[in-house]
């Protein structure tokens, strides 16, 4: 699913949220009222049969990323809750699918059986609870961990407006304690100036780049044909 070589973890051009260190334009676009760690994958879906990748294969390749992130979390902080965050009915149903299909490995599921038998829950086995839904849904809720879903295929703009708008950003980003990844694509990341020229879509933008210059990040491609849908 993943093209290789993938490209090493890019630390945050910003190192610290004090007025004296940020650029110019910034310290006036709060992100979030206490410290959280920040994320950012730029997604690149691909096919090695086409150079047009559809919406919905899109959706399915970032829902597979999502999924294999709410696993790892899950390994890491057991007992943690988990939100992922999607702007559409779309990518929470893309994401729901995704998690479906990720079962455990053999000899956990054969040990839990048998600790199922003795009537046992050992506490490393504890599942967290993970709530996939859109991020009007999730307004006044938080979680420990928050993946927010923001990218778009190649050559697709149809959605910028919709997903560059500020106070959805806002919301989404603000519902985490811990840690924040957003997963979004160099069409979001870098709109065209037309798209832009719009007042509340650039607010949104500039919000956007804030959490970028903030965030670890890292460039991730992944093969669609190597996904199930």
């Amino acid at each position: 699913m993943f093209k290789q070589p993938q490209t090493v973890l890019v630390a945050p051009e910003v190192q610290s949220t004090s007025q004296a260190r940020l650029p110019a334009g910034i310290a006036e676009v709060p992100l979030a009222h206490r410290p959280v760690s920040l994320a950012l994958i730029r997604l690149r879906s691909w096919s090695s049969r086409t150079q047009h990748i559809g919406y919905e294969t899109h959706v399915h390749a970032e829902a597979a990323v999502a999924a294999a992130l709410v696993t790892l979390l899950q390994k890491c902080s057991p007992s943690e809750d988990i939100f992922v965050a999607t702007p559409h009915r779309i990518q929470r149903e893309a994401v729901n699918t995704a998690l479906a299909r990720i079962e455990m490995e053999d000899d956990i599921r054969e040990l839990e059986a048998e600790f199922g038998r003795m009537d046992i829950q050992p506490s490393y086995f504890t599942r967290s609870k993970v709530t996939v839904d859109t991020i009007e849904r999730l307004q006044g809720s938080e979680a420990a961990f928050v993946i927010c879903l923001f990218s778009l295929p190649r050559g697709y703009t149809t959605d910028l407006g919709f997903l560059l708008e500020r106070r959805r950003l806002n919301v989404a980003i603000s519902r985490a304690k811990a840690l924040c990844i957003l997963i979004s694509s160099d069409e979001v990341l870098c709109p065209s100036v037309k798209i832009l020229a719009d007042e509340e879509t650039a607010k949104g933008y500039a919000f956007l780049k804030a959490f970028e210059k903030r965030a670890w990040s890292y460039n991730l491609a992944v093969n669609t044909e190597k996904v199930s849908i």
